[in-house]
């Protein structure tokens, strides 16, 4: 969730919910507008078992009106609001500008706010703080987290003691701690040798939490190879993240139909099997006109 503006308004919370189940249709339940004149932003949140939102915020915004608020520092807020009544709850200040939320499996809260900190579940104590902060953060099973800053993934253990780091550059990342393994994501761009034309190819590769060493690659295609198959779509994996069900899930777009994304990610040009055939998403080499399109697709984590 991101929002920001250039003028009062500093942004929207927009919390969506199924006007009926299985109907397939969204709607907003709830919207409110936060903050002050200046141009702001924030990137983070998270929701806990019971429906509370956790919204990290500004520093410069605007309190609510009676909502009680818990001083750790000065640098950015969080704000823990009821998804169902729409109601704020409380407010905690933290030392540094919110970067990512996430709630453990205990219903403890992290937060990256200048370092990574582990609160209680209400959010107003703090349990321990250390560790860098970072623009994801991936509780693990022990009372600890991995952190991720864009470039490094640290492991932060119960207590804030760091216990381990992986490169992990990308574009985005997700972390599967059951089964042991950490997902990167982005696109390299180069000139096919067989045309000359530029292409952006994406990427998607699986690394072992225990020493980083790489399980599988997506996509492993040069600018020439995709070429060859007409793959010439810039695609772009934009990010990632593991479901309740163990799978890998990857939202991303490409600048047309005739993208990598339509082929085996392994072995250039294949169909992708009868699991995907007489739907629209084998055909989309149709769209002869410019467009970005929107592309989801969810992966088997331990093989790609």
């Amino acid at each position: 969730m991101r929002w920001c503006s250039t003028s009062l308004l500093v942004g929207v919370l927009f919390l969506l919910g199924a006007a009926e189940p299985d109907s397939g249709s969204w709607q907003v339940t709830a919207a409110s507008l936060w903050g002050g004149a200046g141009d702001e932003a924030g990137e983070a949140v998270a929701v806990d078992a019971q429906g509370v939102a956790l919204i990290g915020l500004p520093s410069t915004g605007l309190l609510p009106t009676g909502v009680p608020l818990t001083d750790l520092g000065k640098g950015g807020l969080l704000l823990r609001l009821d998804t169902l009544l729409g109601a704020p709850l409380g407010v905690t200040s933290l030392p540094g500008p919110v970067t990512a939320v996430a709630v453990a499996g205990d219903g403890s809260v992290f937060v990256a706010a200048g370092a990574l900190f582990k609160l209680d579940p209400a959010g107003t104590t703090v349990l321990w703080s250390g560790g860098p902060a970072g623009r994801r953060i991936f509780p693990d099973a022990t009372g600890g987290a991995w952190v991720w800053d864009g470039g490094t993934l640290t492991q932060v253990g119960d207590a804030g003691k760091i216990l381990a780091s992986r490169p992990a550059k990308g574009r985005d990342v997700a972390v599967d701690v059951a089964g042991g393994r950490f997902f990167t994501c982005g696109f390299n761009a180069g000139n096919s040798k067989k045309s000359g034309n530029p292409v952006h190819v994406p990427w998607i590769r699986a690394y072992a939490l225990a020493d980083g060493a790489q399980q599988w690659h997506m996509w492993n295609f040069t600018p020439t190879q995709v070429d060859e198959v007409s793959d010439m779509a810039d695609s772009h994996p934009q990010r990632l993240c593991v479901g309740l069900d163990g799978k890998l899930y990857m939202f991303g777009d490409s600048d047309g139909g005739n993208t990598a994304y339509r082929h085996d990610p392994f072995i250039l040009g294949k169909d992708l099997g009868p699991a995907l055939a007489g739907i629209a998403f084998i055909e989309t080499w149709k769209a002869f006109t410019s467009c970005r399109l929107l592309f989801a697709c969810c992966i088997e984590s331990a093989s790609g």
